[in-house]
């Protein structure tokens, strides 16, 4: 907490890198958590990911809360049950929510983009975005996930060039925390989020050490929920 400067950091045993197991226990802290940052009325975002996948299935039925749940991303890769669409459904089922769907893939040109935006339910989702109170997001290294959006050989390199080492909702991020390229349709709206807006950050294993720093240093932080394999390895760093 010290370190990243972030005010609630919770570290559950094992090495998710080494341990599949170690990251339904993260999920589960996650989840446990959530509701302490939501009240009525409250706009959830949600990022996709297996990592967050293992938070919508932690989440426990409870007392049904009148929170908005919205994609912070389009869709990505073939998985359906790991794509940001699926999941904020899963999510507002949950917590008895709503949700809205984010009808885009992750990769558009800016102007297909200005042309989508013109349709209803689009201009709606992402205005909801913008006016999100919650965040909920992985993180991954840059170079994983450049691999697994199918970045183009040029634009991989690009990236690596500008010396991204982590990736969060779109943007790719070097050690300092600066933006060094976008590769999400949505990534600037959520530059765009309100000034106390709460980010919770859910990412763990040692490989994800640097990423996970270098995205804490991004922007002010509410909660990260992490394993001992990265947290060991982000002090030692």
């Amino acid at each position: 907490s010290k370190l990243l400067d972030v005010p609630k950091v919770y570290v559950t045993a094992g090495d998710s890198d080494l341990d599949p197991h170690v990251l339904q226990e993260v999920g589960r802290i996650a989840a446990s958590r959530l509701r302490g940052f939501l009240q009525s009325g409250s706009t959830l975002a949600v990022t996709g990911g297996q990592t967050i996948h293992e938070v919508a299935q932690a989440l426990t039925i409870g007392t049904a809360m009148n929170v908005m749940v919205v994609p912070a991303r389009g869709g990505i890769g073939r998985a359906l049950e790991t794509q940001a669409n699926t999941i904020a459904s899963e999510i507002a089922k949950r917590l008895g929510g709503h949700h809205r769907l984010m009808h885009l893939p992750d990769q558009l040109d800016e102007r297909t983009l200005l042309e989508l935006r013109k349709l209803s339910d689009v201009t709606e989702t992402l205005e909801l975005l913008q006016r999100a109170d919650v965040v909920l997001y992985g993180i991954g290294r840059a170079d994983d996930m450049a691999r697994k959006r199918q970045l183009s050989a040029d634009a991989l390199a690009e990236v690596l060039r500008r010396g991204a080492v982590a990736e969060a909702y779109g943007c790719y991020f070097d050690a300092e925390g600066n933006v060094v390229f976008s590769a999400s349709t949505v990534a600037h709206d959520l530059g765009k989020l309100k000034p106390n807006c709460a980010l919770l950050a859910v990412a763990a294993g040692a490989r994800k050490a640097a990423a996970i720093r270098a995205v804490m240093k991004s922007r002010p932080q509410a909660m990260l929920v992490t394993d001992e394999g990265a947290a060991r390895a982000i002090i030692a760093m």
